[in-house]
């Protein structure tokens, strides 16, 4: 079951976090700072998040936003993460789905979706090409 979460339900993503972050050297979290982050596009509108269930646990999440491109102007939504649990990765494609629905429903002209370089890459970038998705940029970062 995939159910878009209100404010109320923001707080369940902490253990996906966690479990995300250990998979990843570039996914870090500060909860103090991304739970009332997340309940802000929630409540403003700015955004969505979409929470899959098993049984009644929680195996995945998908989050982003929308906004009005800078250079184009055309509205965009943008992925800012989508996680699931390893033992449960099928579901994946269903919260991708209800993002795009979600997307499209907006009035949105294009979606951004990402993939992190130590985090499936290979899997993740083969599901966007098959899906019509087109190569646009790669990012670096340094720590300093």
């Amino acid at each position: 079951m995939i159910i878009q979460a209100t404010e109320k339900e923001v707080d369940q993503i902490i253990s996906l976090a966690n479990e995300f972050s250990e998979e990843s050297k570039f996914a870090r979290f500060n909860i103090d700072v991304l739970i009332p982050n997340i309940k802000n596009i929630v409540n403003n509108n700015i955004g969505v998040l979409f929470l899959a269930y098993d049984n009644g646990e929680l195996i995945g999440t998908i989050c982003g936003i929308k906004y009005p491109d800078l250079l184009s102007g055309e509205l965009t939504a943008s992925e800012l993460f989508w996680f699931v649990n390893k033992r449960k990765r099928g579901i994946g494609i269903k919260l991708l789905n209800r993002f795009e629905g979600w997307a499209k429903d907006q009035g949105c002209k294009r979606i951004v979706m990402t993939y992190l370089s130590d985090s499936m890459p290979k899997t993740v970038k083969t599901i966007y090409e098959k899906r019509s998705y087109e190569y646009l940029e790669s990012n670096y970062i340094k720590e300093l």
